[in-house]
């Protein structure tokens, strides 16, 4: 089973694109999982997500 997904990942690694890090990424990240939450809720229009997510990530 083991070698099946490691084999798959071989397989898969093109189809992705993956950028180095830079500093508080992962906040960056979180911040638009999160607007896309609210939005898909209905809790936040997109702009008001993004907006917030822009602010939460230290934007003014």
């Amino acid at each position: 089973m083991t070698a099946l997904a490691c084999q798959a990942a071989r397989e898969l690694t093109d189809n992705f694109f993956v950028s180095p890090a830079f500093p508080n990424s992962s906040v960056a990240r979180q911040q638009v999982g999160n607007a896309l939450y609210y939005v898909m809720r209905g809790e936040k229009t997109a702009e008001q997500a993004l907006r917030d997510a822009y602010r939460n990530c230290g934007g003014k």
